[in-house]
């Protein structure tokens, strides 16, 4: 498994378990995933 981090904050960005498309020019990454929140409180 690849993970790809930040280069500025070294944080975990994404991994090669999502689809990623590369632009025409090479400079961005398009990840298709999903955001899950967790909270313990009901809203």
């Amino acid at each position: 498994m690849i993970i790809y981090k930040d280069i500025i904050t070294g944080d975990e960005m994404f991994s090669d378990i999502y689809k990623i498309k590369e632009s025409t020019n090479g400079m961005l990454l398009e990840v298709e995933g999903k955001v899950r929140l967790h909270c313990r409180y009901k809203l």
